[in-house]
């Protein structure tokens, strides 16, 4: 992808068919047995948009932080395209950083100048799936939701009310938390704890990743055996030029 690319309908719908390959290479065929989708795309700096620009090509923005933005956005409504989270006329770059109504609810969508094209990765259960080890996933209403990882763990059949037994917690092979901070500046009413200077903005979100992470490390020890792990899947990555 080019700085062009980044924050237009184009970067949705590579997505998309990137999602589409990654479950297909996967033998995933229900998008509801699809529980977690990362993509990593491009980020580029102002010396490569006014690169573009010169050569004649429009960028959605010619600030480097706002086009990431932009670009995050675009991967997150082209996962939810593919897994049907997004009526496909919705999907479009019209909604980009405006329609709060279109997301999607399991995607992890980031960006870095280290990448050129949309990487994608799908984790999910496939029906051919025929190991030991499972995989769940729940929304957090918000940075403090420890039911929600109770939900998850309760779909893969444990007792889980706020904390795991220590045998129970031997089985986790992993946990993942992903979440941002809330475009309000608040969680619950309450003002959350990160500075909000304008020097910081492109990565205000960085601040608020660390509450969630000590939280959920805290609700589910640590694993301390490797016997019966309890959470995995077949998993298929796969990038969009």
């Amino acid at each position: 992808m080019n700085p062009e690319d980044i924050g237009r309908q184009r970067q949705i719908d590579l997505t998309a068919a990137a999602v589409d390959r990654a479950m297909a290479a996967a033998d995933i065929v229900n998008p509801a047995d699809v529980h977690f989708v990362q993509v990593k795309g491009p980020a580029f700096a102002l010396a490569d948009i006014a690169a573009s620009q010169r050569a004649g090509f429009a960028t959605a923005s010619d600030n480097p932080g706002k086009l990431m933005g932009l670009g995050r956005a675009a991967s997150a409504l082209g996962v939810g395209k593919a897994l049907g989270e997004i009526p496909p006329e919705q999907a479009s770059k019209a909604s980009l950083l405006k329609d709060y109504g279109a997301f999607s609810s399991l995607a992890s969508c980031s960006a870095g100048v280290e990448v050129r094209v949309n990487e994608v990765v799908v984790v999910g259960m496939s029906d051919k799936w025929s190991g030991t080890l499972a995989v769940a996933h729940a929304p957090l209403a918000d940075a403090l939701d420890v039911f929600g990882m109770a939900r998850a763990l309760r779909d893969l059949g444990f007792d889980a009310q706020r904390q795991l037994s220590v045998s129970d917690a031997a089985r986790l092979r992993a946990a993942f938390v992903k979440c941002e901070a809330s475009r309000d500046g608040l969680v619950r009413g309450e003002p959350h704890t990160m500075l909000n200077d304008g020097d910081i903005d492109q990565q205000r979100h960085i601040r608020a990743r660390s509450a969630p992470s000590r939280r959920a490390s805290s609700t589910i020890p640590p694993s301390s055996s490797p016997a019966a792990p309890s959470i995995k899947d077949p998993t298929a990555a796969v990038s969009s030029p």
